[in-house]
């Protein structure tokens, strides 16, 4: 099946969308399971480089689309922009907080599976060569 390819403008577009969506705090749907009195975290204190978007798995999509854009249309305007946010967000003691969260075995159905899918997604873009495209172009 033959599709069209991703235009400039569509590319500007989608980058504008999810840059403005991944930087955006509230309204924000926490999914989080109390497992004590006083477990009521912020969405930032539990998800460093995921607080933003509506929820959890939407801010792990659009950090994927992100970087799923700027492998597509390396000139793309916001390319500054959006690499200063993945630097910030994508640093090693803030992963460490998101991996710590998900790995309690108290939380074990945490964003299972459909976050789980969008997270595989992100690190295969994230670990794909430059100049590759990882997964389905389309």
């Amino acid at each position: 099946m033959a599709l069209l390819p991703l235009s400039a403008r569509d590319a500007e577009a989608f980058a504008a969308c999810a840059l403005a969506a991944v930087q955006t705090r509230f309204p924000h749907k926490l999914d989080h399971l109390i497992l004590e009195h006083g477990d009521l975290p912020s969405p930032t204190q539990i998800h460093p480089v995921f607080d933003g978007s509506y929820d959890w798995h939407s801010s792990v999509h659009m950090h994927w689309s992100l970087l799923r854009l700027l492998r597509r249309v390396p000139d793309l305007p916001q390319r500054a922009a959006i690499e200063a946010h993945l630097d910030a967000r994508l640093r090693a003691e803030l992963v460490e907080v998101e991996r710590r969260y998900a790995a309690d075995p108290r939380r074990g159905s945490f964003e299972r599976p459909y976050g789980w899918g969008w997270l595989l997604a992100l690190q295969a873009e994230l670990e794909s060569p430059p100049g590759l495209a990882a997964g389905p172009t389309r």
